[in-house]
């Protein structure tokens, strides 16, 4: 008999040991530090999955057997109260579940979205924010035959089925044989928001000093079975109507900020904002963004001055030309003047235009009589004129222009 209780005993602790060091390798895996390794996300989503309704959910969620919450985000040491808000846009449902801090802040824990793809169809997702999580934190359901029957009231409500696929889309879970969904989705729903706040609580909340997280995690690590991580969501539109009420606490972040950043910084991660709403960036779309920045930037940089010069040049005035040359040409022309005049100083006072205004009566008396001159000799006189005054413009001396007027004269 003490041999075989010997054995017995060894069996035992064997068991005992191999279990412990499994849950500590187990737990020292997914640790992150961070405040969102107490508050189970998978939990939350399965006893979504089992409640009736929104309020029934945001009861069960406070319950210390379900060991889905075991967070202090205050540090008071008792458990924050969960509360559920229905934030409701079109046929999209985003339930906030969201943590009382004090009497003037709350704090978004994490957010079920529920979109309709088509009739009896919808999809669901819990996101983690990022404040509690380090980053956006996405869980689903798992792909099971055996969650798409749910029994509701005694009977198997199946509805159509999970695997819904349509190339190239993604494979889904169908929720909608879950009976919350079908309750918020009915056509006399009244969109729910917790009455609850700071130092108001329900009857049945009981609040209850926070475990330790190697002990809460193995009692909440089945959850995980039936529920997975994915890195990308799926519910947009969802995503969209909760952005705007995204809510914060000053107090969680400064309590946290050392241990969020640290968690960032190891793994690469960025919080983009988008709306209201930070989400969560990893090296390679930030490297990516930096090169496309860098690309574009470059490509300016290089066609920016090249275009700006052209197009001066192009759109330069031809005025500005013009002008150029008729300063050129009148500096030549007041050259030749001032040279004509330092050898001709007598002509100074003579004007310029005198040789014209004797010219024009003789043009006039020619062209006053055209029946006794020909027009071939009119011609020939008209042209003997403009020699005559192009050479007394080039002349010298005022000699040669005194010749060129009585020349001129004689023939008139």
């Amino acid at each position: 008999m003490k041999n075989k209780s010997v054995l017995f005993g060894v069996f035992i602790f064997s068991i005992f040991f191999s279990l412990t060091a499994f849950s500590q390798a187990d737990i020292k895996a997914d640790s992150t530090g961070l405040p969102g390794d107490n508050f189970s996300l998978q939990g939350a989503m399965d006893l979504f999955s089992k409640a009736t309704s929104p309020e029934d959910f945001e009861k069960a969620i406070n319950d210390e057997k379900n060991n889905v919450n075991n967070l202090d985000l205050n540090g008071d040491g008792e458990i924050d109260y969960i509360k559920v808000i229905d934030k409701k846009e079109s046929d999209v449902h985003a339930i906030v579940l969201q943590a009382v801090i004090s009497e003037n802040e709350s704090q978004d824990i994490a957010v079920i979205e529920i979109e309709m793809k088509g009739k009896d169809d919808a999809i669901a997702q819990i996101v983690g924010d990022a404040d509690i999580y380090g980053k956006d934190v996405y869980v689903e359901p798992a792909m099971e035959e055996t969650q798409n029957d749910i029994r509701v009231n005694g009977d198997v409500k199946s509805g159509p089925s999970p695997f819904e696929y349509k190339a190239p889309v993604r494979l889904y879970f169908n929720v909608w044989a879950w009976p919350c969904v079908r309750f918020i989705y009915q056509p006399a729903y009244i969109v729910y928001v917790s009455p609850w706040h700071w130092h108001r609580y329900p009857s049945y909340w009981n609040p209850w000093r926070p475990m330790y997280w190697h002990n809460f995690y193995p009692r909440s690590y089945h959850y995980h079975n039936h529920y997975h991580v994915i890195s990308q969501p799926r519910c947009y539109k969802a995503r969209a109507a909760y952005n705007p009420h995204r809510m914060t606490s000053n107090t969680v972040k400064v309590r946290n900020e050392k241990v969020v950043n640290n968690y960032r910084t190891t793994n690469k991660i960025v919080i983009r904002n988008e709306g209201s709403r930070g989400r969560s960036v990893d090296r390679a779309d930030r490297l990516d963004s930096r090169s496309n920045v860098d690309k574009t930037s470059r490509s300016d940089q290089r066609t920016t001055p090249k275009a700006d010069s052209r197009d001066r040049q192009r759109t330069q005035p031809s005025d500005q030309r013009q002008q150029r040359s008729d300063v050129r040409e009148n500096q030549r022309g007041s050259s030749e003047r001032n040279r004509s005049e330092q050898n001709t100083p007598s002509q100074r006072s003579e004007p310029r235009t005198a040789p014209s205004r004797d010219n024009k009566p003789q043009r006039q008396e020619r062209n006053s009589h055209p029946e006794k001159v020909e027009k071939s000799n009119s011609r020939q006189q008209r042209s003997d004129v403009k020699r005559s005054e192009r050479s007394n413009s080039k002349a010298p001396s005022g000699q040669n222009r005194s010749s060129g007027q009585g020349k001129r004269s004689g023939r008139g």
